[in-house]
């Protein structure tokens, strides 16, 4: 997940490597962890794909289609992750070729699991039932927040409980924030 960089980026040499008194290291590409990493990938790739002839479907950059003709590859992109289908297994290989020549890929082979979502393959005859579940995250969150023998209600709150503006803390807890914010993604 490399890319060009836009910015001045100085850094200090890892452990057991030296340089003379007064030198440093510029970054002419960004590594992997540097915070501005995943966007300019972003940007890179979509260069790219563009000059490809996809063209972007959606207004954030993450859905991308290519036609030729009746071909065609839609390609779905999440920081460095990718998911492309198709109705051409020509037109994909050659896609996929093309894009590995440009970009350092692992191919991962059939989908199975992307972006916390399993999918599951009956493509048996007469059957061709693809199945999505969250079920492993699901899991992980009851989990995480020791909810893994709680009992399933209709309402989360009390029936007929009112809120009132007083029952609002005066600063939220982050953690409590935090928390919240990691169980409803």
């Amino acid at each position: 997940m490399t890319a060009d960089i836009d910015t001045d980026i100085y850094m200090d040499l890892p452990p057991g490597y030296h340089l003379p008194p007064g030198k440093t290291i510029k970054l002419k590409k960004s590594l992997y962890g540097l915070s501005q990493s995943p966007g300019l990938f972003h940007y890179t790739l979509e260069e790219w794909l563009i000059n490809y002839g996809f063209r972007p479907i959606n207004e954030d950059g993450t859905i991308f289609k290519l036609v030729r003709g009746s071909e065609q590859v839609p390609l779905s992109l999440f920081v460095d992750d990718g998911l492309c289908a198709t109705n051409s297994e020509s037109l994909y290989k050659l896609f996929l070729s093309d894009l590995q020549k440009k970009f350092d890929l692992s191919y991962q082979g059939d989908l199975s699991f992307y972006l916390g979502v399993a999918v599951d393959h009956n493509l048996g005859p007469g059957t061709g039932v693809t199945t999505l579940s969250q079920e492993q995250f699901v899991q992980t969150l009851l989990e995480l927040f020791n909810m893994v023998g709680c009992k399933p209600v209709s309402t989360p709150s009390e029936p007929n409980s009112h809120l009132v503006r007083g029952d609002q803390p005066q600063s939220p807890d982050k953690t409590v924030v935090q928390d919240y914010q990691r169980l409803i993604s």
